[in-house]
C-alpha cells in the first residue's frame, strides 16, 4: 500500500452541538487513547482496518478483523474485545436520520446486500480500493474537525453521500450479491420487512402487524426472518425499538414516561424493564453515562 499520512491530534470528532449525535468519527490504533467502549445509539457503524487485528463482537458473534476488512454493521450491537499492538482502523457511525439526509432518499444498496451483512456484516476489500476507502473516511474526519461555517451540515453530509456512494460500488461487488430486487421471494419479503420496521417501530412491535402488512401469515414470516438472517422477528423488532429508545435518550430531553408514550409502551416500568433487559443498565444510567 502506499505511504498516506494518518496525523490525527485526536480521536474522537463530532458535529457542533445542534447536530452532534449525527455521526462519529474515531481512530483506533497506535497514537490513539481511545478506550475499547463503542458508543451505542448509531444504527450504522462501519470500521475499516488499515493494519494490524481487530477483535470485536457483533450482536455477541465473534469476528476478527484484519488488515483491508471492512465491517458495515446495521442496528447491530457492536463492542470491540482487543487490539493487536499494532491496530490501525477507522470507525465511523451514523445515526439513521443522518444518514437519511445525506443520502436524499438514494438508496445504494440493494436488499440482497442488506441481507448479506446482517448474516455477516465482515467484507474484505481488495487492495486496489484501500485509497478509495481511506480517502473518503478521510475527507469525512476533515469535514468534521473544520471549523463551524455557514455550510458545514451540507458539505459534511455531500461528503458522507460520495463516500457511502463509492463503497456502495465496492461492497456489493465484494459481497457478491446481485443488484436485482427480483433475487428471491423471501429477500424481497425480508427487504419490505425491514423497510416496514423503519416506517412503523414507534407504533407498532407486533409480529402480526407486519406479517398483516405483507399478506402473509406470521408463522411464514417468522420462517422467513429465522432462515435468511438467523434471528426471531421478536429479535429484529426488539433491537430496532432498543435503536429507537436510545436515540430518544440521547437525542432529546424527554422524559422517561414522555418515551414510553411516545413508543406506544403501557407505561415507564415497561420501558425500562425492556431496555434494561437488552442493555444490562437502566434508561436513566445510559442517558447519564453517554452525554
Amino acid at each position: 500500500m502506499n505511504q498516506m499520512n494518518f496525523e490525527l491530534q485526536a480521536d474522537l470528532y463530532t458535529l457542533p452541538k445542534q447536530a452532534r449525535t449525527g455521526i462519529i468519527f474515531r481512530e483506533i490504533g497506535i497514537s490513539s487513547n481511545w478506550e475499547k467502549e463503542i458508543p451505542t445509539g448509531y444504527a450504522h457503524v462501519k470500521i475499516f482496518v488499515i493494519e494490524g487485528t481487530l477483535e470485536l463482537t457483533v450482536d455477541r458473534k465473534t469476528y476478527i478483523l484484519q488488515r483491508g476488512d471492512f465491517l458495515d454493521s446495521l442496528n447491530q450491537s457492536v463492542q470491540l474485545q482487543r487490539t493487536s499492538s499494532n491496530a490501525r482502523a477507522f470507525l465511523l457511525q451514523f445515526s439513521e436520520e443522518f444518514l437519511r439526509q445525506a443520502l436524499r432518499e438514494k438508496r445504494p444498496f440493494p436488499p440482497t446486500y442488506l441481507l448479506r451483512i446482517l448474516q455477516n456484516p465482515v467484507i474484505r476489500i481488495p487492495l486496489v480500493h484501500f485509497s478509495t476507502v481511506i480517502r473518503g473516511m478521510e475527507h469525512i474526519r476533515q469535514a468534521i474537525a473544520n471549523s463551524p461555517s455557514r455550510f458545514s451540515q451540507e458539505i459534511l453530509q455531500s461528503k458522507v453521500l460520495i463516500f457511502v456512494l463509492e463503497m456502495a460500488d465496492i461492497l456489493v461487488n465484494e459481497a457478491n450479491v446481485s443488484m436485482s430486487l427480483n433475487s428471491g421471494k423471501h429477500a424481497q419479503i425480508l427487504s419490505k420487512f425491514l423497510l416496514l420496521l423503519q416506517e412503523h417501530i414507534r407504533d407498532e412491535h407486533s409480529v402480526n402487524f407486519y406479517a398483516a402488512q405483507l399478506n402473509i401469515t406470521p408463522q411464514y414470516l417468522r420462517r422467513i426472518v429465522r432462515g435468511t438472517i438467523g434471528d426471531s422477528v421478536y429479535q429484529v423488532i426488539s433491537n430496532n425499538l432498543n435503536q429507537e429508545i436510545c436515540k430518544l435518550l440521547l437525542e432529546t430531553n424527554l422524559t422517561l414516561q414522555a418515551i414510553a408514550d411516545e413508543l406506544h409502551f403501557s407505561d415507564q416500568a415497561v420501558l425500562s424493564k425492556f431496555f434494561k433487559r437488552n442493555n444490562g443498565i437502566s434508561p436513566q444510567k445510559y442517558r447519564n453515562e453517554q452525554k
